[in-house]
């Protein structure tokens, strides 16, 4: 996946990360997910750079459950 740059909004971010609005509200305020940029008192978005980052980080800490039920932890 190319790294790309700019902003994308929550309602385009949640079905990328398969995350609901209170999850991701939650991972914020812990520190588990990127931060978002206020770009005005009602526009809030994330940066896809940091977005993409997350992505790959989540996906070689996590597990890979195979169709067997088998968990295989992933590349």
């Amino acid at each position: 996946m190319e790294l790309q740059d700019g902003f994308i909004r929550e309602k385009n971010l949640l079905p990328k990360i398969g995350l609901s609005h209170a999850t991701l509200w939650d991972m914020v305020a812990k520190g588990n997910f990127p931060s978002p940029y206020r770009h005005s008192q009602r526009i809030t978005a994330w940066s896809i750079l940091e977005v993409e980052q997350w992505i790959k980080q989540i996906k070689k800490e996590s597990a890979v459950i195979k169709p067997n039920g088998i968990k295989k932890k992933s590349l």
